[in-house]
């Protein structure tokens, strides 16, 4: 018995030739420099917070070892949790004597 996994990405919808020429060449090459600039002020913002990754990871590492039937029930409790900017404080600190 073969195991299949669903990805998903049948379920999204599909571009047709029509759409692929929906931009002229201005435009897109209009929003391709607006994606650049989104992400370079992305990078500078995560740059300046290094809390950030270190919630997600945190929030991540959780999920995957706890596995929670209702996720977004424990994402709550996660985010609300009041030692929840001490923890990260502390790794915080932990990472950044890592790096020396």
């Amino acid at each position: 018995m073969e195991l299949q996994v669903e990805t998903g990405l049948s379920s999204r919808p599909q571009l047709d030739s029509n759409d692929r020429a929906a931009l002229t060449s201005t435009q897109q090459s209009d929003l391709n420099k607006e994606k650049v600039k989104v992400r370079l002020q992305n990078e500078k913002y995560f740059r300046k917070h290094p809390e950030i990754p270190l919630l997600l990871e945190s929030f991540l590492q959780k999920v995957l070892l706890k596995k929670p039937d209702d996720i977004k029930a424990f994402a709550a409790s996660y985010f609300t949790d009041p030692r929840l900017r001490e923890i990260i404080n502390l790794k915080l600190s932990e990472r950044q004597n890592e790096d020396i």
